[in-house]
């Protein structure tokens, strides 16, 4: 019966580990890539992260967000949806203001955010947005400071720490009875290094599927991709 209702229990995990995410989940489970690590361990003044969709963009700006709030700073993050071309809210000095999606914004948005954000700088404000294109022409037309990390292609080991963090989280007591083997974490990386999105979709599939015992070879994965 066990197996039949809750097949994901004789793999050692809670539910399927690919599943999708509540917002808090996200957040927790969320990897940094070492880039943006390197640019928040520094003096930073405000930072882009560029990327295409599915490149780990919003799971980075969650992952900061919780991050700043655990080390007791002020935080604020804001997605934007489709659609939404103005930034609601006001932004208090001395809080980090996170923007995903800034793309979105019109150009005049986009002017009135950096023109009243960016000076304030000096008085604690930061801010940390995502974007599918560019925007640093609109700092560099008004003389602000600003970093560019790309999220274009992730490292294997990167893209190894996003699958093993998530088969911790969902494991059932200390560790999961299934595992992959280096050439499946090998080939993951190849396949899936621009697009971690599509990498947690086709492993939700993969263990939804179950067609494997307690390893998951680079056999299972090529077997599932021809599916």
């Amino acid at each position: 019966m066990t197996s039949r209702f809750f097949p994901f229990h004789d793999l050692g995990f809670r539910c399927n580990p690919f599943r999708a995410l509540t917002r808090e989940e996200w957040s927790q489970i969320a990897v940094v890539p070492q880039a943006i690590e390197e640019a928040i361990e520094g003096d930073f003044s405000h930072l882009q992260i560029i990327g295409n969709q599915g490149s780990g963009k919003t799971s980075a700006l969650l992952a900061l967000k919780k991050r700043f709030k655990d080390q007791g700073h002020k935080v604020q993050y804001c997605y934007l949806p489709p659609g939404q071309t103005k930034l609601p809210g006001t932004w208090p000095v001395g809080e980090i203001l996170l923007i995903d999606e800034m793309q979105r914004l019109t150009q005049n948005q986009r002017l009135r955010v950096v023109k009243k954000v960016a000076p304030m700088y000096e008085a604690g404000l930061r801010l940390i947005f995502s974007s599918h294109e560019d925007l640093s022409p609109v700092f560099a037309r008004l003389r602000r400071p600003l970093q560019t990390i790309p999220l274009h292609h992730h490292e294997a080991e990167f893209v190894r720490s996003v699958i093993e963090r998530r088969l911790r989280f969902f494991s059932e007591g200390d560790s999961a009875r299934t595992s992959l083997t280096e050439e499946a974490y090998g080939w993951l990386g190849e396949t899936f290094a621009d697009d971690l999105r599509s990498l947690e979709d086709f492993l939700y599939e993969v263990f939804q599927r179950g067609q494997f015992e307690s390893v998951i070879s680079v056999e299972v994965l090529r077997r599932a991709m021809a599916q």
